[in-house]
């Protein structure tokens, strides 16, 4: 635990502070300097949440135009227009699928834009994310295919590809179709969270079109695992936890004991409680009292707090496969380490730009030197470890003396 709370504290600068209280209508906006502002504007746009800062800002009265924060403003035409292409790619996927009576959830960007921004051009969206049952992923792909939408995958065994959480599909925009909320690691999601996600749905209606989305409940869950199992703690992204932030400020009537429930069950603890802290060291989002404290009392004992920071900013490769692994089943670990040591040619030729097919066998040598050199990168990396935790505490004891 002590481990997620320090790299939230590296990750989470004073930066990412300053600019989630003025996303959320704290401190004066005019009170930094030119080059303080540029910095949070800076920031803003790495964290995605440029548009929903001037939107704040407007609703504060600070006229974006007339002042440093005017380098915000510049950006807004072009929000809406790639809003308009997504909405009319959205269109054109939920009509596929609805006339192939295919059931999909929409996720992330979409669905949050329409549910609780303020106005959806508000959520930046980079691609499209929808979850559809694993028995439907190949007709999904094929609807897609006739709207123009082509597979970007590189070469690997079939076997890799079915444990893998999303095909990501190339078309007017980028579409992720999605059979799992949580990738390669089914510990972290399996059998029985999905069916429950896919129980926990509601129905919005735009225009002429109906969607499905996650209910605030399930969503709240899926958001904390996304950030935190998915991406880990080191992944800092602001947006990330203003859509909590969000999703709880528009959901008054939440029901926190079905969280709380379904997070234990789930052995997503750790990982809501943690989303839930940076959340409210950021934005000061209220959660109802007891709530953490529950949440971290009733933690199962085979749960691992480790998978929320599974890959550290100094990790090395073997370090970020034992992180990957530790949220896998023992038939994903044979197979993923089978996978890793002996791919198919096509993957080599396609990893390491080999020219000639003759070279092939030559960089299989390559590729299990440069494991076996970061197994000994990793191995003296913790050694060093040892030495200098040993030698602080021999300091202190001197200094005790």
């Amino acid at each position: 635990m002590q481990r997620a709370i320090v790299l939230a504290e590296y990750f989470s600068n004073a930066d990412h502070h300053l600019l989630a209280g003025f996303l959320v209508g704290q401190g004066d906006p005019l009170a930094p300097s030119d080059s303080e502002i540029n910095e949070v504007i800076q920031t803003a746009r790495a964290h995605r949440v440029d548009r929903m800062l001037e939107w704040s800002l407007r609703q504060r009265g600070i006229k974006v135009e007339e002042s440093a924060w005017r380098a915000l403003a510049r950006g807004d035409q072009a929000a809406v227009r790639r809003y308009l292409i997504f909405k009319s790619a959205f269109q054109d996927v939920t009509r596929a699928l609805g006339k192939a009576n295919i059931p999909a959830v929409w996720l992330k960007g979409w669905a949050l834009a329409h549910t609780i921004y303020p106005m959806p051009t508000l959520r930046p969206m980079r691609d499209l994310d929808l979850l559809v049952p694993p028995t439907e992923r190949e007709r999904a792909k094929a609807c897609l295919a006739q709207l123009g939408y082509t597979q970007d995958e590189y070469p690997q065994l079939d076997v890799v590809r079915e444990m893998r959480h999303h095909d990501v599909l190339r078309g007017r925009v980028t579409v992720e179709l999605h059979t799992k909320l949580i990738g390669l690691r089914s510990k972290l999601f399996g059998e029985s969270q999905r069916e429950w996600f896919w129980a926990h749905t509601r129905v919005l209606t735009a225009q002429d079109f109906q969607y499905s989305v996650f209910v605030p409940e399930a969503e709240l869950l899926y958001l904390c695992a996304h950030a935190l199992l998915q991406h880990g703690e080191n992944e800092f992204l602001l947006q990330r936890y203003l859509d909590i932030h969000l999703l709880i400020r528009q959901n008054p009537q939440l029901d926190w004991g079905l969280v709380l429930e379904q997070a234990v069950e789930f052995r997503w603890s750790f990982a809501v409680m943690r989303a839930l802290e940076i959340t409210r060291d950021h934005f000061g989002t209220t959660t109802p009292n007891a709530f953490l404290s529950e949440l971290a009392s009733r933690r199962h004992a085979d749960e691992d707090p480790r998978n929320t920071v599974w890959i550290a900013a100094d990790s090395t490769r073997f370090e970020t496969t034992r992180g990957l692994l530790r949220g896998m089943g023992k038939r994903e670990k044979i197979v993923w380490a089978l996978a890793s040591l002996f791919p198919p040619p096509s993957f080599v030729q396609w990893r390491y730009h080999v020219s000639s097919v003759w070279q092939i066998p030559f960089f299989y040598f390559y590729r299990w030197f440069s494991m076996a050199r970061d197994v000994l990168q990793t191995m003296l990396k913790y050694l060093k470890s040892k030495i200098h935790a040993r030698t602080a505490r021999s300091s202190r004891s001197q200094h005790g003396h």
